[in-house]
């Protein structure tokens, strides 16, 4: 029976194992499979992405880390110029004698139909590169971002570098939406634009001297946040570091001061209640409080009835009103 190589088989033996070389380009920012680069506009994703590149290509450490690897990058960009931008930015990253003609290469980069996909990875193939940025995503995917099958369209295309072994780092836009009043932490689009992400950094700037946070999320490695501050067109200083465990454990932190504070606020404006408010109708002693304590007198009817049963018992009605501070 004859068969084809469509489900070709791989023994254990015949699978190495996944070493932290092997797994990382640069390590813990840069995955040899599918990493993605994504932030607001104008939030320094160019800039970091062509630090990414110049380290690649010279071994130069990026943020402190040097790479494992020298390559050869095919950089695909969908916007005006961008090949101009990039060899502007990359060659900041050099002495002037570093690197004469670095093996960097520049390809535009339409809107991708699968059928484009093979050709792009013959033709990367053929010009001897074997590392490959695709900025930006939505300039070539083949859709509505927001809709799943484009996604899969895109990264059925770009699975066929990761099979050459070719890494792929992709530089996409952060979602515009928000929850609960924060700005959302996930990329634009569907939910499946990371679904063959091994690796992703989340770049937002802070304030406008320089400051900026690296959120990393993957499959590998803790997560973590790294806090940069901008010196340069392509140069960071890491000015911190701080794994997703000491930050929840500082959220926590921050969380049970905050709640001890309303509660010793409570508790005192409790006891103004009892000392003071005796025969006063919630309306008086409400008037009362916001005198005290500041806010409106709403505001602290509001309070008053937050508090009966937990810090407050109240008794009676108008003169004959009897305040009670309930203790434990």
């Amino acid at each position: 029976m004859t068969t084809t190589n469509k489900f070709k088989q791989r023994t254990y033996a015949e699978v190495n194992p996944l070493t932290d070389e092997d797994a990382w380009i640069i390590d813990g920012y840069v995955s040899s499979f599918h990493t993605m680069f994504y932030g607001e506009p104008k939030a320094g994703k160019s800039s970091l992405v062509s630090a990414v590149i110049a380290s690649v290509v010279s071994g130069q450490p990026f943020l402190g880390v040097s790479p494992n690897r020298k390559m050869r990058v095919a950089v695909f960009g969908s916007d005006d110029g961008a090949a101009e931008e990039y060899r502007e930015r990359i060659g900041s990253a050099f002495a002037e004698d570093d690197l004469e003609s670095p093996p960097i290469g520049f390809y535009d980069l339409p809107v991708m139909s699968a059928s484009d996909w093979p050709e792009a990875v013959a033709q990367v193939i053929e010009d001897g590169y074997d590392f490959v940025v695709i900025d930006n995503v939505e300039g070539c995917i083949d859709g509505d971002p927001n809709q799943s099958q484009p996604w899969q369209r895109l990264y059925a295309g770009t699975k066929g570098f990761i099979a050459k072994g070719i890494p792929v780092l992709l530089v996409h836009h952060a979602s515009d939406k928000s929850f609960q009043g924060s700005k959302s932490s996930k990329p634009g689009g569907h939910y499946k634009a990371t679904a063959s992400v091994r690796h992703r950094v989340h770049i937002r700037k802070i304030g406008k001297i320089g400051k900026m946070e690296l959120d990393l999320v993957g499959n590998r490695g803790q997560e973590r946040t790294v806090k940069l501050m901008r010196t340069g067109l392509v140069e960071f200083d890491v000015t911190g570091e701080e794994t997703a465990e000491e930050m929840q454990a500082e959220s926590e932190k921050t969380k049970r001061t905050r709640d001890k504070a309303v509660m010793d606020t409570n508790l005192e404006k409790s006891k103004f209640v009892v000392a003071h408010c005796q025969g006063m109708s919630d309306r008086d002693a409400a008037s009362s409080l916001a005198a005290k304590f500041g806010g409106t007198e709403e505001g602290q009817k509001t309070f008053l009835r937050h508090m009966k049963g937990a810090l407050l018992d109240k008794q009676g009605r108008g003169s004959r009103t009897s305040w009670e501070l309930l203790t434990s």
